[in-house]
């Protein structure tokens, strides 16, 4: 590692592009990295050391000013409207924020030289702010006042949050009218240190139809009963569909403890994803852009669809980790009347039944889901009904290498891959491709605007021998 930098050190840095984490990237002294939040790619600035690795020539700074800016740059460092570090491209405009990701998704197709992108490479999303139907926040104390917010980078420090930008109005006021009624409450934030105070965090989520479900995360049984805060959000909060409770007594920065109880109303909001409705509890996991996440779903659908190497038609399809079963019902009701059995495979417990419930609720036929772990479901003896399409929706960190091992010992004739990171998917793809497999199409899709986050829809085919 060379020494030519150290923290606190003053250092001018011309940018040349973004890392993963949206962070702008030059080279300083000593030709080391430095990575700076807040930077334009074509910008001079001068920045403040904050860390340097004793590992690797790389080093993290905060931008301190701007010598020369880029016409790229949108907002002015420092300006009001993002503040916890959440949207890393809050300072890009748009046409920069999507170059970056188109970037990336070409950069991964040039290890897949097989495939066809996309046209457009990327989808964009129709508005950059507004959009997110879900937040979570931190429950904290600023001047002896109940701010819900979220902590700043590297650090335990709250700010406020409530009425962010990219958060859809209906959340907005929803979580101002909490932050409002906490405020005048007996129930004291939590002190994570002194392990003293009741509330931890806050959940707001609201559906296509603008019902709003509050789940509050506490520390231990608040006391008194929160029946007085619950009147006062009835009153306070539009479409207020429920409000429930979940006690985290569990030391780390895990939010849910997924033992949900109902304070009153409903526990659960009815979502809508395209031609899908699935059940969304407080805790569990659904797509915080339901427009952009329907155009996903149904890509992934048309292309788990098509007519297989050959020319016929699929007729059993399994995903794996479907989640309460958005992707699965869109399948399910794209492929209706052709007699295609869909199969959806969850670890998740409460995630399965509430997608069964769903599909009950709309007497959706031929489809099913199972609760079972994708690599168990892999391994069991169902060679008499194996899948013509296998579709993944795993989690950041992709597929493990026995599940890869699972997937090409299966051998499906096509896997349909929907990632939330280009990163893990090159690396799956990489494996899948020695094991047999050909790249057919990558493509794009801006879920997250304002954020480095970017899906991917890829498809696979068995490569001709």
């Amino acid at each position: 590692m060379s020494r030519a930098l150290h923290k606190g050190q003053r250092v001018e840095v011309t940018f040349t592009g973004y890392d993963e984490d949206g962070r702008a990237v030059g080279t300083g002294p000593g030709d080391v990295e430095v990575r700076v939040p807040g930077g334009v790619r074509g910008e001079r600035a001068e920045v403040k050391i904050a860390h340097v690795s004793p590992h690797q020539d790389v080093a993290w700074a905060h931008l301190r000013r701007v010598i020369e800016a880029s016409p790229l740059r949108l907002r002015d460092p420092g300006a009001p409207g993002h503040v916890c570090g959440g949207c890393p491209f809050a300072h890009l405009h748009a046409e920069e924020e999507l170059a970056v990701k188109r970037g990336r998704l070409e950069a991964l197709a040039r290890g897949c030289p097989e495939a066809t992108l996309g046209q457009p490479v990327v989808l964009s999303a129709p508005g950059r702010t507004g959009y997110r139907n879900r937040a979570k926040y931190v429950v904290g104390q600023r001047n002896g006042r109940v701010v819900l917010g979220g902590y700043l980078p590297r650090s335990h420090h709250v700010v406020g949050t409530v009425g962010c930008p990219v958060t859809d109005p209906a959340v907005a006021g929803a979580a101002a009218a909490l932050e409002a009624s906490l405020g005048q409450g007996p129930w004291p934030a939590y002190d994570e240190a002194r392990g003293e105070g009741t509330l931890r965090y806050a959940g707001v989520r609201v559906n296509h139809a603008g019902q709003v479900l509050l789940t509050l995360v506490t520390a231990r049984e608040p006391e008194p009963p929160l029946d007085s805060l619950v009147a006062s959000l009835r009153e306070q909060v539009p479409g207020l569909h429920g409000v429930t409770l979940d006690v985290n007594d569990t030391p780390g920065n895990v939010i849910f403890s997924g033992r949900e109880r109902v304070l009153w109303g409903e526990g659960t909001l009815l979502e809508r994803y395209g031609p899908a409705r699935v059940r969304l509890s407080g805790h569990g996991f659904g797509q915080v852009n339901r427009d952009q996440a329907a155009r996903l779903f149904d890509g992934a659908a048309r292309a788990a669809l098509a007519p297989l190497p050959g020319g016929a038609s699929p007729q059993r399809i399994w995903e794996l980790f479907a989640g309460t079963g958005a992707l699965t019902q869109v399948i399910a009701h794209t492929a209706a009347g052709r007699g295609v059995e869909v199969v959806g495979v969850e670890r998740d417990e409460t995630a399965v039944r509430l997608a069964r419930q769903a599909v009950t609720e709309q007497a959706l036929a031929g489809i099913r889901f199972e609760a079972a772990d994708a690599r168990a479901w892999l391994a069991a003896d169902r060679a008499s009904a194996p899948p013509d399409v296998l579709v993944l929706d795993p989690p950041r960190a992709g597929c493990r290498s026995p599940l890869r091992q699972a997937l090409i010992r299966l051998a499906p004739p096509r896997i349909v891959y929907v990632s939330c990171s280009v990163r893990t998917l090159g690396r799956d793809l990489a494996a899948l491709r020695e094991g047999g497999y050909a790249v057919r199409s990558l493509q794009g899709v801006d879920l997250m605007p304002l954020t480095p986050h970017l899906e991917v829809l890829a498809v696979l085919e068995r490569a001709a021998p």
